[in-house]
C-alpha cells in the first residue's frame, strides 16, 4: 500500500528494525519487520511539499526499496 500524507505519522517499531537511507535526496526511514507477520514499512518524508509517503507490504525490503526510487 502507499499512502500519501501531511499529517503526523504514527509507526508501531516495536515489531521491526530502523534504519536510515536517502532516496532521491529525500530521507528514507526503513522499518524491517522482524517476523513474518510484520509488514516491512518505508516512510519518505518530501521536504518541499512537508509531505509523507509511506508503503508498506510483506514483499522483501529490497524490493520495496527499488518502488520507493521509482516513486521519484
Amino acid at each position: 500500500m502507499i499512502t500519501i500524507s501531511g499529517e503526523r505519522l504514527i509507526v508501531d517499531n516495536e515489531h521491526a528494525e530502523f534504519s536510515q537511507i536517502i532516496l532521491d535526496g529525500r530521507s528514507a526511514d526503513i522499518y524491517e519487520g522482524v517476523d513474518p507477520s510484520s509488514l516491512n514499512m518505508i516512510v519518505i518524508y518530501d521536504d518541499m511539499t512537508g509531505l509523507f509517503i509511506t508503503l508498506d507490504s510483506e514483499i522483501e525490503i529490497a524490493e520495496l526499496i527499488l518502488i520507493a526510487e521509482s516513486i521519484g
